[in-house]
């Protein structure tokens, strides 16, 4: 499982992830030694958690034609919130998930944003003062003074 692997090159040893087809995924990732955490959320639940902050501009989407179209294409079927039919949602399915574990923590560990996990054997791995990534010129692009991110 490649998603398995890419976690295990950054030393993630535990993923939190929607009960989308039952036991499937879990066992998958758990098969591969990966702890499959499920949210205690439903998506429809996660889409109405999501609005607020994105309406009061604290969280920005990428501007992604994919994330776009699925967010816009939300709709109301019945009592949740669900993509239209034949639509797909996986993609903001994801960024709701990661709203709600920034705000409200995972397994009572607040979670901090940004946070960089270095991946094994990669040399861009900056350190972060809160503002800025401190790297070498080669790979900040403005002579090693840090590359400015918008913090909370």
């Amino acid at each position: 499982m490649h998603f398995a692997r890419l976690l295990r090159e950054y030393g993630i040893a535990r993923v939190h992830g929607d009960s989308y087809g039952g036991q499937i995924f879990r066992a998958e990732f758990e098969g591969h030694g990966i702890a499959y955490v499920p949210v205690g959320k439903a998506k429809s639940d996660l889409y109405e958690l999501l609005e607020a902050p994105l309406n009061a501009g604290e969280v920005e989407l990428l501007d992604q034609p994919t994330l776009i179209e699925q967010a816009t294409c939300l709709v109301w079927r019945g009592q949740r919130i669900d993509h239209e039919a034949g639509g797909h949602d996986d993609w903001i399915n994801a960024v709701a998930g990661v709203v709600h574990a920034l705000r409200t923590g995972v397994d009572d560990v607040p979670l901090c944003w940004p946070e960089f996990i270095r991946k094994s054997g990669d040399p861009w791995s900056g350190n972060w003062d809160g503002w800025h990534i401190s790297h070498g010129g080669e790979y900040s692009g403005n002579g090693g003074r840090g590359v400015y991110r918008r913090g909370w």
